[in-house]
């Protein structure tokens, strides 16, 4: 099965912002993790899991990430467009966290 990768990662980016401003301390990564994987149903596992590990090397990155995803979305855009552009801008960072 083919997955929208620009989709995931908009789905990603802007469940681990929403979940920022919802939580703190401790519960902050078991919960931005269930909530990812809730969103992510049907993404295969490993693919789930190489997600989640690039965002525990660099969270911050993935909330900036969200952020101007987010105001593409409030300037007119689709998310998928809107997705697509920011994460090309940042496909290089994108990479070396993925490795």
């Amino acid at each position: 099965m083919i997955f929208a990768i620009d989709e995931i990662w908009y789905t990603f980016c802007i469940t681990l912002l929403n979940i920022k401003h919802k939580t703190m301390g401790f519960f902050k990564n078991f919960v931005m993790k269930q909530a990812i994987k809730s969103q992510m149903k049907g993404v295969p596992e490993a693919q789930q899991e190489m997600m989640l590990a690039a965002i525990d090397k660099n969270p911050q990155f993935f909330e900036d990430i969200a952020k101007e995803i987010d105001q593409k979305i409030k300037e007119g855009k689709s998310k998928t467009a809107a997705s697509m552009e920011v994460m090309r801008k940042h496909q290089d960072e994108l990479r070396r966290l993925m490795m």
